[in-house]
């Protein structure tokens, strides 16, 4: 049965809708003056997933910052976060979560225990989930296949550890750059370039949704940790733009055989939780 939501989407004709995106990227239209920080709230219900998804062009948005993840589903906050754990308490606490958070397949990538029963687990690259698997040339900028800022992929990823000492100073040198700048500018995109945050929508089986980031991801901790509540982002390009739960018996994971369609939701899942327990972080 259909949910008044649903029922209204399907029963828009398409005008309205092109209508609706055109009208509300002018009201969020980011003309390139530093945002207004604080005491400006942008309720969930006002971006529609479905709607945006089917939007053409490249469009800015603003995202509330709890609505956003970085991966394994971690949501900005000091609680969660290396990187603002780094901005709030120092270099040991961004050491001591390469230290502690070593995952060895996808499940532990996102603080869930891996079934006793299985083998040949799949690994999981930066960035790699059930729902985007097995198309390397996505993977060439943020997914650490090829390196991150002239070190190689043996260097390892931002999103757990090991990394080498070269990353790690890296890690840093970048997150107190990007402070530095937004502190004093402003979050200002260059002109004509990929300077916005970017990602795409998770939406579970009840339409709550998320938006996964896959890209801007020192930026956005850099915004989060001075008090920006809402995130101008874009949609990353070559990704889809929105992921379904109840499209998950045809994720490549899925649809291949990695994954059951259980496990697959489970993680999944993971991104929906605002506060997942999170055992190798902090």
């Amino acid at each position: 049965m259909l949910t008044i939501k649903q029922f209204v989407r399907e029963v828009t004709p398409p005008v309205f809708k092109k209508a609706g995106i055109y009208l509300y990227k002018k009201s969020f239209k980011h003309n390139g003056s530093p945002l207004i920080k604080k005491n400006k709230t942008l309720e969930p219900d006002k971006i529609d997933p479905v709607l945006f998804s089917h939007s053409t062009g490249r469009m800015t948005f603003l995202i509330p910052l709890h609505k956003l993840r970085y991966y394994g589903g971690l949501s900005y906050t000091y609680e969660q976060h290396h990187f603002l754990q780094y901005y709030q308490c120092g270099p040991s606490y961004l050491f001591r979560f390469y230290q502690k958070h070593q995952p060895k397949n996808i499940f532990e990538k996102h603080y869930l225990k891996a079934p006793t029963n299985r083998t040949n687990l799949p690994d999981g690259s930066s960035f790699n989930n059930p729902w985007v698997y097995g198309v390397p040339w996505l993977f060439t900028h943020d997914g650490n296949s090829t390196g991150d800022k002239g070190l190689g992929p043996e260097h390892g990823a931002q999103s757990f550890g090991p990394i080498s000492k070269q990353k790690y100073k890296m890690e840093i040198i970048r997150l107190d750059q990007i402070l530095k700048s937004i502190k004093t500018k402003g979050f200002i995109p260059e002109s004509g370039s990929d300077g916005y945050p970017r990602g795409y929508f998770l939406m579970n089986s009840n339409d709550d949704w998320v938006f996964f980031l896959g890209a801007g991801l020192h930026r956005v901790a850099a915004m989060a940790h001075l008090g920006y509540d809402l995130i101008p982002v874009q949609f990353k390009q070559n990704f889809p733009r929105l992921i379904k739960q109840a499209d998950s018996s045809v994720w490549p994971m899925v649809k291949q055989g990695v994954l059951s369609k259980d496990e697959a939701e489970k993680i999944f899942m993971q991104y929906m939780v605002r506060n997942p327990v999170v055992n190798g972080a902090g």
